[in-house]
């Protein structure tokens, strides 16, 4: 389990990237998968476990999975390190 403030890292982090954001299953957060887009159905297809700082997409045509700091890395196009400092409190 990721610390509290972790935690608040990551919903920071989906509140200030992702504009529609289904919180119905705390905690885990679903929105649209920002590596294929919810495809041509448009689906809330990716989900972001803040407890455990995981993330997955539920499509097959994508299946993106990995961990916060790997997502963090491929969004913001950082390092793993970066990502790292990004959950202790720092802004990439």
């Amino acid at each position: 389990m990721r610390s509290t403030s972790e935690q608040e890292r990551i919903r920071q982090f989906i509140e200030r990237e992702f504009s529609r954001v289904d919180r119905s299953r705390d905690p885990e957060i679903r929105v649209y998968c920002p590596f294929c887009d919810g495809g041509r159905h448009d689906d809330f297809a990716f989900d972001i476990n803040v407890e455990e700082g995981v993330a997955n997409c539920w499509r097959a045509k994508c299946g993106w999975s990995g961990t916060i700091e790997q997502l963090l890395q491929a969004y913001y196009d950082i390092d793993y390190d970066e990502a790292c400092d990004f959950l202790g409190g720092e802004e990439v």
